[in-house]
């Protein structure tokens, strides 16, 4: 520990207490407790699912609308031969492609948020905090918000999908 290679370099002869300030070093340090780290990562996980059920529901809504709208149009494709294989398809390539626009953009947006905000905290936390708080975010998190987010909307598209197969001609 750090109190052990401070009493060591001290040397055995010498007879000074030492008291860490654990608060002190875990603010300047920017270091948290492991309760209070477990904390913080059990409530960003119970936000994150939310989010996830939450935007599950609302583009599936929206998937589901969509293709109530447009069952005229998978009815004549179903006449004109289109088996519900193909339909179904038809209705998930419409949500990967909204994926494909929609997951880059919401992460350029999201980046450029926390840019902003995290200079806006430095501007009104002036004088309160030793350093500014630098803007990092791991490497992880790219590929891990892309996962999700087609994870998303495959789940939220496929009902829909699966429902637009289903149209007759007659319909």
């Amino acid at each position: 520990s750090i109190r052990a290679s401070i009493l060591e370099a001290l040397g055995d002869d010498t007879h000074i207490g030492v008291r860490t300030n654990s608060d002190l070093l875990r603010y300047e340090a920017g270091i948290m407790g492991d309760a209070a780290l477990s904390a913080i990562i059990s409530l960003a996980v119970i936000v994150i699912v939310i989010i996830i059920v939450t935007s599950i529901f609302v583009i599936r809504n929206s998937f589901s609308i969509s293709a109530t709208e447009r069952a005229r149009q998978f009815g004549m494709l179903a006449s004109i031969g289109a088996t519900p294989r193909q339909i179904r398809q038809s209705v998930l390539f419409e949500g990967a492609i909204i994926g494909l626009i929609g997951i880059p953009l919401g992460m350029i947006l999201g980046v450029i948020a926390v840019v902003i905000l995290v200079m806006i905290m430095n501007i009104l936390m002036q004088g309160m905090t030793p350093v500014p708080v630098p803007t990092t975010m791991p490497l992880w998190i790219f590929p891990a918000a892309i996962i999700l987010s087609f994870a998303t909307i495959f789940l939220s598209s496929l009902m829909p999908a699966i429902r637009a197969a289903k149209v007759s001609p007659i319909e």
